[in-house]
């Protein structure tokens, strides 16, 4: 009876993954290459692996691998993003902030759901489960590495800075209130993998803590744990693609 179960759930397994080869199979793959130009279009479904090194044989390598991600610019996708984004600046309006500068960087910014984040070539190499056959429309973003870290939300413009590594979150404050003017509590952190942290104040007053370059730090309007608005605005900011 053993034998039999096992058998049958390799055959049911099997087919599982036959029938995901036929269904991506079934479409083309192009993928854009952000900020390039160019568009890979390929006659089949490919490796992740694949796609990686023909970008980088067209002038897009990967430096920051943790910055590095892969788009769905999907039809149903790009809806989907589009009616979020509509819905954070409706909101924003409903709050008399269309002048605000947070509302201005919202509307010319790129939006897109994330598919496959923090894109390493070596990890991809290593493990068969981080190299998919893909199928569809993505963009590819693969930005090179700098030390910017953006602040954005609920303060006077967008800024930013030099990554102050190393410092404690109290420190950073101080450091900040004088570069910004303001005071900054409590703030969100997107990761460049699309990763989100709620800062707990008490948590990390004394902590040393490391903000990787090209986090957004998040600034909410509205106390963030029962803040609808902030909440989708995070969530919209998880599938920008850089900020401009």
């Amino acid at each position: 009876m053993k034998t039999l179960y096992s058998i049958l759930l390799t055959t049911i397994s099997t087919f599982s993954v036959n029938c995901f080869a036929l269904n991506t199979e079934q479409a083309p793959l192009s993928i854009d290459l952000w900020q390039q130009g160019k568009t890979l279009n390929f006659s089949a479904p490919a490796r992740l692996d694949t796609t990686i090194l023909t970008a980088k044989a067209n002038n897009l390598a990967i430096e920051y691998p943790l910055a590095a991600t892969l788009f769905d610019e999907s039809k149903q996708a790009q809806a989907e993003v589009s009616e979020l984004k509509y819905s954070v600046l409706y909101s924003l309006i409903q709050q008399d902030l269309a002048a605000h500068p947070f509302y201005q960087f919202v509307q010319r910014q790129q939006f897109s759901k994330r598919v496959i984040s923090s894109i390493d070539l070596d990890q991809i190499r290593l493990k068969d489960t981080k190299n998919p056959l893909l199928a569809g429309h993505f963009t590819l973003v693969a930005p090179k590495r700098n030390n910017k870290i953006w602040y954005i939300g609920n303060l006077n413009s967008v800024h930013s800075f030099r990554s102050l590594t190393g410092l404690s979150i109290t420190d950073q404050q101080t450091q900040l209130k004088n570069m910004l003017g303001q005071e900054i509590q409590s703030p969100i952190l997107i990761y460049p993998d699309g990763k989100v942290v709620e800062s707990k104040m008490g948590y990390w007053l004394n902590e040393q803590f490391y903000l990787p370059p090209m986090t957004i730090v998040y600034v909410p309007f509205e106390h963030y744990a029962t803040s609808d608005l902030d909440k989708n605005i995070v969530k919209l900011l998880t599938f920008l693609k850089m900020p401009q």
